[in-house]
């Protein structure tokens, strides 16, 4: 009786330790994201569209409407009792085209009266707006001076998955893969951008798309650089080189990941890169959200860093992003060239978003 009482004992013990085991383990568990409380805006004030930045915003227009006409499902996300699939997207687009339309250049026009909008309830939950541009890089036919590193394409007959120590050194690939040499800085960067912009010696100007990978992860240089570059910016490691060439070289060599391209001969109707879904990017229109926002959405995007600042400025979904997880972010398309460099790397602000939907008949 005394071992049956004893074990029973035990049973009960173990189930206590079984229960705070399991809440404990709750507890650690992260929380599923909640959904999103949105909220219609009545606006106060009237929201102007200005005129003088027309072209930009008709091609971004333009780049949304033809990427739903071949897109047969492009998804929709659902405000509280209003949802904004394909249909309602298309209604937003072509309205705001013809409003656009009625713009004299010097002029601004309000918008409010046209549309209805919405965003997000808890401003705890506003966007983190980050920024990003299209790389410009130079190459050459054959290897010279720092050019040395080979942009290729992927190779036709098999997958190579070697690490990119192994495709660098080994210098086997096909003679058709290979694009250009270039340095190492700018194979670094237009690798981890996916799309370039790429200027032979002779002017020749090319426009680079990702098309393919190793398979291998990324990683960065940065974290083997903490304390010797002032700046851990992928564009700033060049600049890093001068004084530290093997720490900066052999850290971005460490990186196993290898990206290839396709090129296409740079022309009027390729001058823009590539987002997601076949959407061409747009300076100062276009931007990359969660993949819950369907892409061609038309947004007005609200932030102020120190040197740049956009109020209510009418934007698009044309990308995603590999770390472009939740709606708390959103990453700005500033533009084509490196002149854009500093200003895309260093901004990382709080703004808002607000969806603009058709405007529901009373």
């Amino acid at each position: 009786m005394r071992h049956k009482s004893f074990r029973g004992k035990q049973m009960t013990a173990g189930f206590r330790i079984f229960g705070l085991i399991c809440l404990i383990s709750l507890a650690l568990l992260p929380l599923s994201p909640s959904e999103p409380s949105w909220e219609f805006l009545i606006p106060t004030e009237s929201i102007f569209f200005v005129c003088k930045n027309r072209n930009s915003a008709e091609l971004a227009i333009q780049e949304s409407i033809a990427y739903l006409n071949r897109e047969t499902n492009s998804g929709e996300i659902v405000f509280g009792k209003r949802k904004l699939g394909s249909k309602e997207t298309k209604q937003v687009l072509l309205s705001l085209s013809e409003l656009i339309k009625s713009c004299a250049r010097d002029d601004k026009i309000p918008i409010n009266q046209s549309f209805d909008f919405v965003f997000q309830k808890n401003s705890a939950d506003s966007p983190s707006i980050t920024g990003y541009y299209d790389v410009e890089i130079k190459g050459s036919v054959v290897p010279k001076g720092e050019m040395i590193f080979p942009l290729l394409s992927p190779n036709i007959k098999v997958k190579d998955t070697r690490k990119r120590t192994e495709i660098l050194e080994s210098k086997k690939w096909e003679k058709e893969q290979l694009i250009a040499y270039v340095d190492l800085f700018d194979l670094h960067l237009v690798q981890l951008e996916g799309t370039a912009l790429l200027t032979m010696e002779d002017g020749k100007k090319f426009r680079l798309h990702y098309a393919a990978d190793n398979g291998h992860l990324y990683e960065s240089p940065a974290s083997n650089l903490i304390g010797v570059c002032p700046s851990l910016k992928p564009h700033k490691l060049r600049e890093c080189s001068k004084s530290n060439p093997e720490l900066v070289n052999s850290a971005i060599l460490k990186n196993p990941r290898f990206v290839f391209f396709t090129k296409e001969e740079l022309g009027v109707h390729n001058h823009f890169p590539f987002g997601s879904g076949g959407i061409r990017l747009i300076p100062d229109r276009s931007l990359a959200m969660d993949k819950r926002i369907p892409l061609g959405t038309a947004v007005l995007i609200s932030f102020e860093s120190f040197d740049t600042k956009r109020e209510n400025h009418l934007s698009f979904v044309h990308d995603r992003g590999s770390e472009i997880f939740g709606l708390d972010r959103v990453d700005f398309f500033f533009g084509i060239g490196n002149k854009y460099a500093n200003l895309a790397n260093s901004i990382k602000v709080k703004g808002q978003v607000i969806f603009i939907l058709p405007k529901l008949e009373k």
